[in-house]
This record gives structure tokens, C-alpha cells and sequence, in this order.
């Protein structure tokens, strides 16, 4: 009897090792043996795919609202343009050569272009983001600038969170990272970043799309928190195939990727789609009939190329200067 009652307590103790092991760590929602290995970090970090086109997003741009359509290709080209009531009111393309604006919003408005993209960033985000950190975010990746070094790793118990350091040649950028517990595998995603100049992004709402692992929810904030660029991407294409087109050559009809979630060849509103207010830019009535904004193809040709930049970026890449606005030089470079 007594080998009897020692075996079930030797079972209990086990029984007891196996669930405190399995149970999620100082209170997060993920198992404890979900381990992140050093050599893990650099997969975890890195962007998912070298291209992505989204036709349809909302975007908060400080105290506005609006929706968004944008391309986005490493390491550095990104075009988007912002919408109300079907009138683009912000545009922005940047690339190697630099960046151009379109920004009907600012004081003052006008047409701007110059080398420093990070300028451009700024005046969406409040704060200077370098492009190829923008564009490895939106693609998936850290908002990391080209190559880094690993420094440390280390759990962080406050935000229940894998707490790694890089370095590039910015300095140092704190990533914050945790499993998709949502998603099968449970992989590993950045979730939070503070970058030097004091920018926060923070990356959620992960999904796989055509087997590409992308957020969903990006967020940049300036320190000051005065203001934010918020986007929630609702369609997107990871696979874009004008992705490996040859320079001039015409982009091809957007094939929409869905997650599973929705279906994106129906014509019926998403009711997610309306913002608090009913979807209206701050201070302007709510049109029922907006039409989604427009796909982000190639603009029409111009007979006067925007200054700086050449055929050595795509057309889809480059803005042509607006009629009836002005145009400006950086106030950055």
C-alpha cells in the first residue's frame, strides 16, 4: 500500500512538472517551450517579400483619416496615395534617387521633392524613418535598415515579450518580438520596435497571405506622441508581378490575396471598412458612394521628368507634378 500511494504521488509530481512547464511564462499567452534561439532572430527579422501591393487600406495621418493604396518594393521604392470622397489629398513616392510629395494637407501645400526620403517620412509619421526601414516593415520585416549587427537577447517580463537588440549604422534599435499564437507553427513576429530618433512602430494583426507572412496593423508614432501614421491594410498581394517587369513596361491588373477572412471580389461594403465618424475626412461629410481608391498603377507620361529622376526607377515609383499646385523645394535637404 505504501509503494502504492508513493507511485501516485511520484505521477502527481510529474503530472504537476508537465503542466508549470507547459503553462505560459509571468503571465504571457504563449507556451514556455516556444524558445527563440539566437539563430532564429535574423529569419525573424527579415522581410517576408520583396514586393507587396496593396489596393485597399485605411490610414489615420495625425487627427485625418482617409484610405490608401500604395506599392512597396525593396529595399527603398514605395508609392501611395491617400484618398476622400475619391480625391487624393497626400501622395508620396520614394526611391534610391530620393523622394517626391504630393501633399495637399500641409502648411503649405504644395508639390515637394528632394534626396532625403526620410524627410518625407517625417511629415507622415512626425518623426524620420530611413526608406529601407519603411519599406522592410511593410514587406513583413523589422524596420531595419539594411545590414545589423546582433547585440543582445533577453526576455522582458513588462511586455511579456522577447526583447532583442540590433545595431545598424543609425545606431541601435530595441525589437520586441512573440509568437503568432493565432497562426499555425506559432511563428515568431516583431510586434514592437523603438528606433533611434525616436520613432515607435508597432507591427500586429499578422496573417499569411498566399503562405507570406504580413501585418496587417502598422503603426509609427513620434516620441512626442503628437502625431501617428496608423494603417490597417485590408487587401493585399505579396506576390506582385510587375515585381519582375522590366522597367516602362505597362503594370499588370492587381491580383488581390485575401486572408481567408473576407472575399475580396465582393461588391458588398465591409462594414469594417466605415471609420468611427462614418469614414469621413476630419470636417467633411461621409460619402456613402467613395468609390475604393484607385490602383496605384504607372502615372501618365509627362513632358517635363521630375527634377533628379531618371529612367533607372520604374514609372509606378515616380509622381508627376500636379497642375495648379505649387512646387516647392525640401525643407529637409
Amino acid at each position: 500500500m505504501g509503494h502504492g500511494i508513493g507511485r501516485r504521488r511520484f505521477v502527481a509530481l510529474c503530472g504537476a512538472a508537465c503542466v508549470a512547464a507547459c503553462r505560459p511564462r509571468d503571465g504571457t499567452d504563449y507556451p514556455r517551450t516556444l524558445v527563440l534561439e539566437d539563430e532564429m532572430v535574423p529569419d525573424v527579422l527579415a522581410p517576408k517579400t520583396d514586393a507587396v501591393q496593396v489596393p485597399r487600406a485605411k490610414i489615420r495621418l495625425g487627427v485625418h483619416r482617409g484610405r490608401l493604396a500604395f506599392l512597396a518594393q525593396r529595399p527603398n521604392r514605395f508609392r501611395g496615395t491617400v484618398t476622400v470622397a475619391g480625391q487624393e489629398v497626400l501622395s508620396l513616392a520614394l526611391s534610391e534617387l530620393g523622394y517626391q510629395l504630393v501633399d495637399k494637407l500641409g502648411e503649405p501645400a504644395g508639390y515637394y521633392e528632394g534626396r532625403d526620403g526620410g524627410c518625407a517620412i517625417a511629415r507622415l509619421a512626425g518623426a524620420r524613418l530611413r526608406p529601407e526601414a519603411f519599406v522592410s516593415m511593410v514587406c513583413g520585416g523589422a524596420p531595419v535598415a539594411g545590414a545589423f549587427t546582433f547585440a543582445r537577447q533577453g526576455y522582458d517580463p513588462q511586455a511579456r515579450a522577447e526583447h532583442v537588440v540590433v545595431r545598424d549604422d543609425q545606431g541601435s534599435v530595441d525589437l520586441w518580438l512573440r509568437p503568432a499564437t493565432s497562426l499555425a507553427g506559432m511563428p515568431w513576429v516583431v510586434v514592437r520596435a523603438r528606433l533611434p530618433g525616436g520613432v515607435t512602430a508597432r507591427l500586429d494583426g499578422w496573417d499569411r497571405v498566399e503562405g507570406v507572412l504580413l501585418p496587417r496593423h502598422l503603426v509609427l508614432e513620434a516620441s512626442d506622441r503628437r502625431q501617428a501614421l496608423d494603417v490597417q491594410v485590408r487587401e493585399v498581394d505579396p506576390h506582385p508581378s510587375w515585381a519582375s517587369s522590366p522597367v516602362g513596361e505597362k503594370t499588370p491588373e492587381t491580383k488581390v490575396a485575401g486572408s481567408g477572412r473576407e472575399d475580396p471580389s465582393s461588391s458588398v461594403r465591409d462594414p469594417e471598412d466605415a471609420w468611427e465618424d462614418g469614414g469621413a475626412w476630419e470636417n467633411a461629410p461621409p460619402d456613402p458612394a467613395e468609390p475604393p481608391p484607385p490602383d496605384p498603377s504607372p502615372p501618365a507620361a509627362s513632358s517635363e521628368a521630375p527634377e533628379g529622376l531618371t529612367e533607372t526607377v520604374p514609372a509606378r515609383f515616380r509622381l508627376t507634378p500636379p497642375d495648379g499646385l505649387p512646387r516647392r523645394r525640401s525643407r529637409c535637404d
